[in-house]
């Protein structure tokens, strides 16, 4: 129907039969070095193919493929840097090595042997944005894949969240340019703010609302520069100042503060040549539970010249995503925890399949299409009156129930699943019982505050005809200022080969 009345869905359905029809498998194979099992688990669950080696790898182990995925550290990547440059050496077609959540003591080594350059491996935090869409390695990547938000906050009908800093944990770092650096204090900064004022010292610029402080800067070239923000700040349930960058009121960098003493948080900016004005704006303000969010700014530290071109392209600020060309190849150094993060799996799993498909991966076909059963045809009893249905969830706020009739057409055993997401109490999210026509199925944590797929259990055998599904929330909890809560978006079913 869509396809006679919308046009951008008529090309979206175009291009997606364009590219099944053009669509190639990668040739040779993907090699994995990583004594992590969890890693290795979350490469399975997205269906990637590949061989895994947990000890050093040898010349012969990687005979025939094009792809070589790290992670970590340790001493097997250690001991297999001298093979690692030979495969990026060794001609056509180029090679690639894809480390993921490199740690710095290994990388350092390694690099060393590989001859990169002055690279390292530093702490850093999200949020991340794409600075160079249009690269190879990222294309198909949106920004909202990386846009990862943290834990819901606020009574669960007024739900709120931040951006999630912990998207990323480390950055790739580039040696500073040696020509200097020039430094813009805060103080002499515009202020604008309802509660921005100077410190009673005179010295550093206190945020106890969200504000900005303006100034201007000159480069003598285009190009990309080092900035240091110095500040300190106090936190909120968890959460630290977040400070936004605009340079000539565009977007340049987000800084997420870690600590209440004043720092550095060094970061890259691209800078047009003369002169500019940079906007730094404190963007979180959060206070209650005897916390209050705050920003102290003491200044910006700006390198007088750009980054020598080294050959490192940097695709995301932080600098999260980067490529290092070695010999014929490339390594792709990646700190996007998409491996990790329980609370936006789907973003995760979509970045990972779309940035490992571009590496050359290859993946195994799904092995079952789920049938979905969604939120809109649950019926609720009126007895649970904290269980309602909007915006295509259940929403459970107090213990509660919803079933739904389906009818089987395939007899034979399914697996069931679960889709939705929680709020959790006291370090536990809700669970979710499904059963089947009374009989349970099984008990699932969603430990997820965005939605996202859970596997439930098995039915063995599943008749023909009209069953009947129920969820129930097993175990709510109110302890201020948490309130476990369940949201439901649907209940699958996927029969067995």
């Amino acid at each position: 129907e869509k396809l006679r009345t919308e046009p951008a869905a008529r090309k979206v359905f175009e291009n997606a039969l364009d590219y099944l029809a053009s669509y190639r498998r990668p040739s040779g194979n993907t090699v994995v070095l990583s004594e992590d099992a969890a890693f290795k688990e979350r490469l399975h669950s997205l269906g990637v193919e590949f061989t895994v080696h947990t000890r050093p790898v040898k010349r012969d182990d990687l005979a025939g493929a094009r792809l070589l995925i790290l992670h970590g550290g340790g001493q097997s990547i250690r001991r297999s840097a001298g093979v690692i440059k030979d495969f990026l050496h060794n001609g056509a077609p180029p090679k690639t090595v894809y480390w993921h959540a490199p740690a710095p003591e290994t990388f350092a080594a390694v690099q060393r042997v590989l001859e990169a350059g002055k690279l390292k491996i530093v702490p850093s935090q999200g949020p991340v944005m794409i600075r160079t869409p249009d690269h190879e390695v990222l294309a198909g990547v949106t920004r909202e894949d990386l846009a990862f938000r943290g834990k819901p906050r606020g009574p669960s009908w007024m739900r709120a969240t931040d951006p999630d800093p912990t998207v990323i944990d480390r950055a790739l770092v580039v040696a500073t340019p040696s020509g200097g650096t020039f430094r813009l204090k805060a103080k002499h900064m515009k202020l604008d703010g309802k509660s921005v004022r100077l410190s009673e010292a005179g010295d550093t610029v206190e945020f106890y609302t969200n504000g900005s402080a303006t100034g201007s800067l000159e480069v003598p070239e285009v190009g990309m520069y080092v900035l240091t923000l110095v500040a300190g700040g106090t936190p909120h349930t968890g959460g630290w100042p977040l400070v936004a960058i605009k340079v000539n009121d565009r977007p340049a960098a987000q800084v997420n503060l870690t600590g209440s003493t004043i720092r550095s948080y060094p970061f890259l900016v691209d800078l047009p040549k003369g002169r500019s004005t940079v906007r730094l704006s404190f963007i979180n303000d959060a206070y209650g539970s005897g916390e209050d969010r705050n920003l102290f700014l003491d200044a910006l530290v700006v390198s007088k010249t750009p980054l020598k071109k080294t050959g490192v392209e940097i695709l995301t600020l932080p600098a999260a995503v980067s490529v290092v060309p070695v010999g014929t190849g490339r390594v792709v150094v990646d700190g996007v925890r998409w491996d990790t993060n329980v609370g936006n799996r789907v973003k995760a799993d979509r970045y990972a399949s779309v940035l490992l498909g571009n590496l050359g991966a290859a993946f195994q076909p799904p092995h079952g299409v789920v049938t979905w059963i969604p939120a809109r045809l649950f019926d609720i009893d009126e007895r649970f009156n904290q269980v309602s249905k909007q915006a295509g969830e259940i929403q459970f706020y107090s213990y509660g129930e919803a079933t739904a009739r389906f009818e089987c057409v395939r007899a034979g055993g399914y697996a069931v699943y679960v889709r939705g997401h929680s709020s959790p109490a006291e370090g536990t999210y809700a669970k979710v019982e499904v059963s089947v026509d009374g009989v349970k199925v099984g008990e699932v944590e969603l430990r997820a505050w965005s939605g996202q797929g859970f596997s439930v259990g098995i039915i063995p055998d599943l008749s023909l005809g009209e069953h009947t599904v129920m969820v129930k929330f097993t175990n709510d909890l109110q302890a201020l200022p948490e309130d476990r809560n369940l949201f439901i978006n649907a209940v699958g079913f996927v029969r067995g080969e």
